[in-house]
């Protein structure tokens, strides 16, 4: 699978923005995005300062999402079928 793209990314929408403190400090950002793809991505940051703005979350976001977000393309199934064989269903001695 491959990256979101840039266009990909961007027609994501994040649901979650949180800073974390640990011990009373700013330990780190979380963020949770529904994908294009139809997934829901969530992960940790610990390079976007506290005091980041709206611009610079949402730079932040994107750029994880087209360098460490795999972009989902889900298969499609293999259509199965069969016939029974009525010659061969039996007893078996």
């Amino acid at each position: 699978m491959a990256n979101f793209t840039l266009s990909q990314a961007q027609a994501s929408r994040l649901e979650e923005a949180n800073k974390n403190y640990v011990d009373g400090s700013f330990g780190y950002w979380t963020f949770r995005v529904s994908g294009s793809d139809g997934e829901t991505k969530f992960w940790v940051d610990h390079n976007t300062a506290e005091d980041a703005n709206t611009a610079t979350i949402k730079a932040a976001v994107l750029c994880h999402m087209t360098s460490s977000e795999q972009y989902f393309v889900p298969t499609t199934p293999p259509v199965v079928s069969g016939s029974l064989n009525a010659t061969v269903v039996g007893s078996l001695s």
